[in-house]
């Protein structure tokens, strides 16, 4: 590509250093990687960066790249700022792994004790009974990060529900879970695992390490988590117990008439860089040149594998990194996947950062993963939408977390449940279903 570039790295606060960059333009560098979107729409509408698709004319290689994959105009939607422009490129090559939720059990317990799979809810919460009978101390069902997981599990009760707001692509609307009776008969389901100990019993509070204690101990044996904790636990744990396996397994469906075996898609990536508005036309020029460049054949290779012989060597027509003797990651001994090295990546590139299991384990998942991310992970709002936003959603998002805690513990008995359905509706639900509805219809113009 040529020329050289200066890279300053943010080693403090990420939040304060764009805050300072952004207050003058004469600060703004040419090119910006950005861990997240929420800090591109906070500073897209004013000004701050250059729309993308208004100059796909200065990016060959990305153009070709939207031409060609057909998951593109997805993940080009999924960028799209309050203004309906795409300030932010998408990171692409990543989700075969990354950021995949799924249901793991202990495939050992499960075969030493003649365990059969659980199909739905009813044999989940059977198998959790079966489980809590042989180890007594144990919370079988042994999920973590309090409630947050009936998003995840919402699309086994009704296609792309979520405990939030969440657009209905059966019924091409938006809409709100927990207004829904499938949810409450997921929470009723839910709240009786609980009530009988097959939850942990701090669940509410518990912190990672306390959950990863409970696993690691034979105290938990089915849970929903992030796909690449098999890795974690499986390296950590058969040093003492060489039996120790956890498998992903299909989705236990719903007990509703339209339930079924999938679950949200959680595999997005919403790192990636943007072009700054330094108003030098030659350096908005060059900063184009250098984030294309990574949508190349070229850049792709180099920035997934590094230079051949070096870092990496074909073997049978499949490259493999070149590791110590150590055996160090490639990610530890090269870098691979440091954060504003990346754009375009190879997809075996970053499979080959997991164990073989693991990516069996992957591939079987994706599969499980309904089609459609929910918008509401990356829609951006405009500036009248936001104040709408802050009026009420804040406040109904405190009152629903309180509420639900009530609810799970007893605090509060379910047969207020409809109720507390139309307390949520009396807090400006409606409103916040319109701004929704309008701000996604703008992506799709």
């Amino acid at each position: 590509m040529g020329g050289k570039i200066t890279i300053e790295p943010i080693m403090d606060s990420w939040d304060t250093k764009i805050s300072l960059l952004m207050a003058s333009r004469d600060q703004l560098p040419d090119v910006m990687h950005s861990a997240n979107k929420t800090t591109v729409d906070r500073y897209a509408l004013d000004g701050a960066f250059v729309s993308i698709m208004d100059n796909l004319d200065k990016l060959p290689n990305f153009k070709k790249w939207v031409d060609t994959n057909p998951e593109s105009q997805a993940y080009i939607r999924s960028r799209t700022s309050g203004d309906g422009n795409v300030y932010h490129f998408p990171t692409y090559g990543l989700h075969t792994v990354n950021n995949i939720r799924t249901w793991l059990y202990r495939e050992d317990i499960f075969k030493k004790h003649n365990i059969s799979v659980p199909k739905d809810w009813n044999e989940l919460y059977q198998v959790g009974k079966q489980l809590k009978e042989i180890y007594p101390d144990s919370f079988p069902i042994c999920n973590r990060e309090s409630m947050n997981k009936l998003s995840v599990f919402g699309p086994q009760w009704k296609p792309y529900m979520q405990n939030k707001f969440y657009y209905d692509f059966v019924n091409n609307k938006w809409s709100y879970g927990l207004i829904e009776p499938e949810f409450k008969e997921m929470f009723t389901m839910y709240k009786k695992f609980f009530d009988e100990e097959l939850l942990p019993v701090n669940l509410l509070t518990m912190v990672t390490n306390d959950w990863t204690a409970l696993v690691a101990n034979d105290k938990g044996f089915i849970f929903n988590d992030y796909l690449i904790r098999i890795d974690m636990f499986q390296s950590a744990a058969r040093t003492g117990n060489p039996e120790f396996t956890l498998t992903a397994m299909e989705p236990p469906k719903g007990l509703t008439p339209n339930a079924s075996n999938l679950m949200a898609k959680s595999n997005s990536e919403y790192t990636g860089y943007v072009i700054c508005n330094t108003g030098k036309m030659k350096r908005v020029e060059n900063a184009f040149k250098y984030v294309d460049w990574f949508y190349s054949e070229e850049g792709k290779e180099i920035v997934s594998w590094g230079k051949e012989g070096e870092t990496f060597k074909v073997v049978d027509g499949k490259k493999q990194f070149i590791l110590n003797e150590q055996k160090t990651p490639a990610r530890n001994l090269y870098g691979v996947g440091t954060y504003g090295l990346y754009q375009l990546v190879d997809v075996e590139s970053n499979e080959a950062q997991y164990t073989d299991e693991s990516n069996e384990n992957a591939h079987k998942v994706i599969n499980w993963l309904e089609p459609n991310f929910n918008p509401y992970e990356w829609l951006s709002l405009n500036e009248e939408e936001v104040l709408v936003k802050q009026e009420i959603e804040v406040n109904l998002d405190a009152f629903v977390n309180e509420q639900l805690a009530k609810f799970f513990q007893g605090e509060r008995p379910m047969s207020e449940w409809d109720n507390f359905v139309q307390e949520i509706k009396n807090m400006g639900l409606d409103q916040m279903l319109q701004v929704y509805e309008n701000a996604y219809a703008r992506t799709l113009k």
